[in-house]
């Protein structure tokens, strides 16, 4: 069995994995309707490593949603590599709206977060006296 090096999303380039996430032209489209929260030319200019680490560590909230960059590029490459593997793998097209598989995963995520830090525990002090001798 021959495998291509093509990317099967793009037929343009050959395949690695900072193509598939982030420069192949499936993600790029994904991350320009994401508005992240940097320069195009600083986004698409890291290197893989420093790319990762610097948008899964912003902590400003995106413009589309009240969530933090860093959760919805982290859902963001979960869904780029989703759909990558959709398509070489199991034959999909690929076509599915990955902005708004994106923006679900990151909402469910951000709202099961805040979830937790709301307590429906109310404390209440007790105290414990020794019953009366008889």
């Amino acid at each position: 069995m021959e495998v291509s090096s093509m990317c099967q999303l793009c037929r343009e380039s050959s395949e690695s994995i900072l193509h598939v996430l982030r420069d192949c032209h499936v993600a790029h489209n994904l991350w320009t309707s994401l508005s992240p929260p940097m320069a195009e030319s600083i986004f698409c200019g890291l290197k893989s490593s420093e790319w990762l680490r610097q948008n899964c560590c912003i902590s400003k909230t995106s413009p589309i949603l009240d969530i933090r960059w860093g959760i919805i590029f982290s859902f963001g490459i979960w869904t780029l590599w989703l759909n990558r593997n959709g398509v070489v793998l199991r034959h999909e097209n690929g076509q599915r709206n990955l902005k708004s598989d994106v923006l679900a995963k990151a909402m469910e995520f951000a709202y099961i977060g805040r979830a937790n830090r709301t307590s429906t525990r109310r404390q209440i002090a007790i105290s414990w006296r020794f019953p009366p001798l008889t």
